[in-house]
């Protein structure tokens, strides 16, 4: 699914007409740029009763949810408490969310994970999760998930493997952060107690970023790579590190020019280069 929605900017123009959406069929084929604009965070448009557990709840417009998938059904949106549910794209917000994104060329309209979750991101200080504050990130543009299970050897080893190369990667790749994406809430076994540590997402927003990202990784460790307006740039079924040879920065650099180069081809995106 995630090789059939990544498409290129140009397909948005055969829905996207003087500012406002064309009508067409509020289903995936008819909403080919939210892969790369996707808005984490969705509302109801108006109060909505649901099921959960045989008990009748109300969602409310005030309260975000995190947007799962879009299928043919509705959208998937995860509202923790009050249950995950597949709601008709048009009873949500979520064209007008990724169309804020896409617009992300207006300041006041920057729809970002400096906002949406810039304080779930922590540090492991050798004893410790650390909270990191959304400024950490404020001179960031992309993000190099790192999706690993804690009690897997293999996923260990790669999440060491980052850890030991992560002076390069800063320094071949200074708009990068990697974050560690803990499959449960441990995460002490990841890191050497004398190389360097990364931000992690705490696990429970881990785990909805899983899926935010359209389908789970597949086996781990996986890689995925986005920007700072939740677009992705790569993702593991385009292929993923030979982790026995491969230079991460290298490797990351090599991914992150490509798109400059994509987003420089394209005057509706160079907005985003030239933030600051």
């Amino acid at each position: 699914m995630m090789k059939k929605w990544l498409k290129t900017w140009s397909t948005l123009g055969l829905f996207y007409v003087a500012g406002t959406l064309a009508a067409a069929p509020l289903t995936p084929a008819a909403l080919p740029y939210l892969p790369e604009y996707w808005p984490a965070h969705v509302h109801v448009k108006q109060e909505t009763s649901v099921m959960v557990e045989g008990s009748k709840q109300t969602l409310i417009p005030a309260v975000p949810g995190v947007l799962v998938r879009i299928t043919e059904e509705g959208a998937v949106v995860d509202f923790g408490s009050n249950g995950r549910h597949i709601l008709p794209i048009e009873q949500t917000d979520v064209i007008a969310q990724a169309e804020r994104l896409r617009q992300a060329n207006l300041a006041e309209h920057q729809a970002s994970l400096h906002t949406q979750i810039g304080d779930k991101f922590w540090r492991w200080d050798g004893e410790n999760l650390v909270r990191l504050g959304s400024d950490y990130f404020k001179d960031k543009k992309y993000l190099v998930f790192l999706y690993a299970e804690p009690d897997d050897a293999s996923s260990i080893e790669r999440v060491r493997q980052f850890s030991r190369a992560y002076e390069d990667i800063e320094e071949r790749n200074p708009t990068a952060e990697v974050v560690l994406m803990s499959a449960a809430s441990k995460v002490q076994p990841f890191f050497d107690q004398d190389a360097p540590t990364f931000p992690v997402m705490t696990w429970h927003m881990s785990s909805g970023y899983i899926y935010a990202l359209d389908q789970q990784p597949g086996e781990r460790p996986a890689v995925v790579i986005t920007d700072f307006s939740n677009r992705i740039i790569h993702h593991p079924d385009q292929g993923s590190p030979d982790w026995e040879s491969v230079d991460l920065a290298e490797w990351i650099h090599n991914i992150i020019e490509q798109d400059q180069q994509k987003l420089e081809a394209e005057p509706l995106r160079q907005k985003f280069l030239e933030r600051e």
